[in-house]
């Protein structure tokens, strides 16, 4: 709409009065005004119809501007806005793109600067963390239960490492830790986990948490159990689980 006052100025040479009557006017009072006129005017209507088709030009060539961009450059926007970078841009990275976003992960200064790329390296995405999961264990917020650090867990559960077993097994012990820190164990379970699992998530005492919970516990065992028995047990923590669900939702 701000182009209608901008534009207004060549109304001028149509009608002195005419551009003076806009002139302070915003942009959808602007346009109101000139569309009346144009009912009794054809100079001011096809002023109008040229707006119109400028506008429809810019539009059309910001569009292909967009789609020429490189996938690098688009997904370097949207992750310095903290924006979600979609897969088919994701896909579309190479492995050098890959170290140059994990880089720049490395070198944020703030918690808040860390989010855009913490998400691009969410394994729900399938880009995983192409450099030593270890240098990330610093980037950690003092404050456990943050969605901060939720986002760090995500994009350190792919990997296997002494120091992860040891946060998953402090949120095994302590209530100080929120279930997510469990996500840890996809690829640090150790035999007797099932049962400190299970005890935590009784302790989860609101519907939407222990639904949540539900889906971490479903992915461990999922991915760690082999023998028979537990895959007997792991079905049945499915089904008890998707009836106990299903129960609060109604």
């Amino acid at each position: 709409m701000a182009r209608f006052f901008c534009a207004t100025k060549k109304v001028q040479k149509i009608d002195d009065y005419l551009f003076y009557s806009v002139h302070g006017l915003d942009g959808e009072q602007a346009k109101k005004m000139l569309t009346e006129r144009a009912k009794s005017n054809e100079k001011i209507k096809a002023f109008l119809a040229r707006i119109e088709e400028t506008t429809k030009h810019r539009e059309e060539y910001q569009k292909h501007r967009e789609s020429n961009k490189s996938a690098f450059e688009q997904v370097k926007a949207l992750v310095e806005k903290n924006k979600i970078v979609p897969r088919k841009l994701r896909k579309a990275l190479s492995d050098d793109e890959v170290k140059y976003f994990a880089k720049k992960l490395l070198e944020q200064k703030t918690k808040k600067n860390r989010i855009g790329y913490l998400s691009l390296f969410a394994p729900f995405w399938r880009l995983i963390f192409p450099d030593d999961p270890r240098k990330l264990l610093p980037l950690f917020s003092a404050r456990k239960n943050t969605w901060y650090n939720d986002q760090l867990v995500d994009v350190l559960t792919p990997f296997s490492l002494p120091e992860l077993r040891k946060i998953a097994e402090n949120a095994l012990k302590s209530d100080d830790y929120a279930f997510f820190y469990l996500d840890l164990l996809k690829e640090n379970y150790r035999e007797g986990d099932g049962e400190k699992i299970a005890k935590k998530l009784a302790k989860q005492p609101k519907p939407h948490d222990f639904h949540h919970a539900g889906i971490t516990v479903l992915d461990i065992f999922e991915a760690n159990t082999t023998r028979t028995p537990q895959r007997i047990a792991f079905c049945r923590f499915r089904l008890s689980w998707k009836q106990a669900c299903a129960v609060s939702a109604g």
